[in-house]
């Protein structure tokens, strides 16, 4: 499995181009995938028992996840319960890979439909308008860059921590909270408990292992943060091709072949075109209604895991500041919790600013049309419909041309926005 994330990523230049809008998508996916937390169809060899294995592998993944978690919320009531800002501090981060836990349980509950919006996304238009592909994924690799930055940089002070000594005093407040022996910053296998008893027996390191595959699911489950904000953007793409085709209709330059045309001849290319911005909308309403399905409990969660941070964070931060004598430990410790909340803040912030652009697309009047389409439009609702409103005025046709079903809905949606 991981030579075929090795290959996915090395031949990711070489994608045809209708995928190039789901790159990043399916990359994060691999990278959960492998780890256990998500089933990525095509990802698995075709093996007898690959598929039962597989299984078998998310249930042991998931399981110990939850498990871990469970006895990890226990022991931070139990043992920092003793001490207020050590309480908050290690509340906080629980709070926060919980939230991620969740997160990753919604995405494989929605697993059909969210491999549903994945096809929907193949079908994008990407070269009717290609500047449009171009700054979106300009942009997906700054915001990817800049998230995956903080969340290293986390890890990086979470993992150097461990290296620093402790001094008598500190060691005492340690001994107080937790009730360890011989406390001592030396182990750096140890992620989630800032100090390690090296009087612990030698039957530990196998947990501090187990305890490290915690930290790549941690740090795997970051990954779905910034999936829907990627979907987001190319559904804004998908809105700006849309308007772009609207407003081409009627303005598209006829050479000396075409005004030999008949006039019938051109009228149906000029129904073709209206049909053919009439079934771009179809398939935009579609993603819209299959999105809005995907991420409504990932949204609400990120919000609320958001201010729960925020409120958790406020406290020891305040507390830690305003310490008269700070060690470097403890200005480590700061460093820490600090990047760990600017990290869900930049998450939050991300898809709560492509959330609100989403809901003014639904609302604003984005399908303008010059006079020359609306022309167009009366003529494709002559042709099609029985009787339709336009405006003040109604117009009766026949509807031999009308092969698509809610068309009705689709033509007064496009006029009514107009």
């Amino acid at each position: 499995m991981l030579k075929k994330l090795w290959k996915f990523i090395k031949n990711l230049p070489s994608l045809h181009q209708d995928e190039k809008v789901t790159k990043f998508l399916y990359l994060q996916l691999t990278i959960v995938t492998v780890l256990g937390l998500f089933n990525l169809p095509g990802t698995q060899p075709s093996v007898k028992y690959v598929p039962s294995l597989y299984k078998i592998y998310m249930g042991f993944t998931f399981g110990f996840f939850g498990t871990f978690l469970t006895l990890w919320s226990l022991c931070a009531v139990i043992k920092t319960s003793k001490d207020f800002i050590e309480f908050f501090l290690i509340l906080f981060e629980v709070v926060a890979v919980i939230s991620l836990f969740i997160e990753i349980i919604f995405l494989s509950i929605n697993r059909a439909n969210f491999l549903k919006l994945l096809g929907k996304m193949k079908k994008f238009d990407v070269t009717t308008y290609p500047i449009i592909l171009i700054k979106s994924s300009q942009l997906e690799h700054w915001t990817m860059l800049c998230y995956v930055g903080s969340v290293f940089m986390l890890m990086l002070v979470k993992c150097i921590y461990p290296f620093f000594t402790i001094d008598e005093e500190e060691c005492n407040h340690i001994q107080e909270i937790y009730g360890y022996k011989y406390p001592q910053n030396r182990l750096p296998i140890c992620v989630w408990i800032p100090y390690v008893d090296t009087s612990e027996p030698r039957w530990f390191i196998p947990l501090y292992i187990l305890e490290l595959h915690v930290f790549l699911l941690s740090f795997a489950s970051t990954v779905v943060y910034m999936m829907f904000p990627f979907i987001i953007l190319h559904l804004v793409g998908q809105h700006i091709v849309l308007s772009y085709n609207l407003h081409c209709l009627g303005k598209s330059p006829m050479g000396t072949n075409s005004r030999q045309y008949h006039s019938q001849a051109k009228k149906a290319r000029e129904v073709f075109q209206v049909r053919k911005c009439i079934v771009f909308h179809q398939r935009l309403l579609d993603f819209r209604a299959q999105f809005d399905s995907v991420t409504q409990k990932h949204i609400a969660l990120r919000v609320v895991t958001l201010s729960m941070t925020s409120c958790l964070l406020s406290y020891p931060i305040s507390k830690l500041s305003q310490f008269d004598d700070v060690l470097l430990v403890e200005y480590y410790l700061l460093v820490e919790f600090l990047l760990s909340l600017s990290v869900c803040y930049y998450s939050c912030i991300v898809s709560e600013v492509l959330e609100y652009i989403r809901r003014s697309i639904y609302a604003s009047n984005w399908y303008e049309m010059c006079p020359e389409a609306q022309r167009m439009m009366l003529m494709f609702l002559r042709r099609t419909q029985g009787h339709s409103n336009f405006g003040r005025n109604t117009y009766s046709g026949k509807r031999s041309f009308c092969k698509i079903s809610e068309n009705d809905l689709l033509v007064h949606t496009i006029c009514q926005s107009c």
